[in-house]
């Protein structure tokens, strides 16, 4: 089993930015499915995966040159708690548009 010089096991670290990037993901595409219309879907859907591949790269550079300047440990410590935060903010967003989206439809059933 790879282990790193701290002697933290490699597939620790994986698994928890692997989580956090499964909770973005479902929470993203949710949040479009929700609150975008059908016929914009495709093209929302298109600009955020370009986004999101964008940020890929980006997001390896960035841990790239925090790798060489910072310890491993601390790289990884500090990007993945940034996306555990940034996962739990996806979801409350996508909690608030949940609940405006059921609001609306209530509303709707109300006012036929």
């Amino acid at each position: 089993m790879a282990q790193w010089k701290s002697g933290i096991p490699q597939h620790k670290y994986n698994t928890s930015i692997g989580i956090s990037e499964v909770i973005l993901t479902i929470t993203n595409q949710t949040v479009i499915q929700i609150g975008i219309d059908n016929q914009y879907q495709g093209r929302v859907f298109s600009v955020s995966e370009a986004g999101w591949n964008c940020s890929l790269l980006i997001g390896s550079v960035i841990g790239g040159l925090l790798n060489d300047w910072l310890s491993l440990t601390f790289t990884f410590t500090t990007l993945g708690a940034i996306l555990a935060l940034y996962s739990i903010y996806q979801l409350f967003t996508f909690l608030k548009t949940s609940k405006n989206v059921n609001n609306n439809i209530q509303k709707t059933n109300i006012d036929s």
